[in-house]
């Protein structure tokens, strides 16, 4: 178990890993872990996004950090994660790292999929946008985000804006 983690507090996905999942994703995952949990001003995390990003490196963070406010203040659910040093990984931290990958690949559909399950809503064109920042630099500096096997399927909304239906769908491991 994760220090600090209780089982009952956090859901934990068996088999999988962060450490698997390669750099580029562990160090967004664990930026935003510590963003979420409000430690984005402490040393070894500034530090650890100017090793990677160099001068950008604040710039890197800055949006990790917006991701993170954003997913907090704006979103209909409470996303699941674990402590910034902790290898395992939850179901939506899962989630945050193929929103990640989708969003360096191209495939728009699967990054708002993604966005939609976290957010509990479908993502605003501002959310997008901070998720593309994110994957842009993390590939300028050939950080591949790893896409963990997890599928996410959002039906269309009605008239009224509400979704009909929203379905998480977890695959085997990463």
């Amino acid at each position: 178990m994760c220090p600090g983690a209780s089982e009952a507090s956090t859901s934990f996905v068996e088999g999988v890993f962060l450490p698997d999942l390669g750099l580029g994703t562990g160090i967004a995952i664990w930026g935003f872990r510590a963003c979420a949990s409000g430690h984005s001003q402490c040393p070894p995390v500034s530090k650890g996004f100017d090793r990677v990003f160099g001068d950008r490196g604040p710039e890197a963070l800055a949006d990790v950090l917006q991701l993170a406010r954003i997913f907090g203040f704006e979103g209909r659910r409470t996303i699941s994660i674990a402590l910034p040093g902790c290898g395992r990984m939850t179901a939506d931290e899962l989630s945050m790292a193929a929103m990640l990958a989708a969003a360096q690949q191209g495939a728009d559909d699967e990054r708002d999929n993604h966005a939609t399950w976290l957010l509990g809503q479908r993502p605003r064109d501002h959310v997008c946008d901070v998720v593309e920042r994110i994957a842009e630099t993390f590939g300028e500096y050939d950080l591949a985000m790893a896409k963990p096997d997890v599928t996410i399927t959002c039906n269309r909304t009605l008239d009224d804006g509400h979704m009909t239906a929203l379905f998480a769908l977890e695959g085997g491991r990463a």
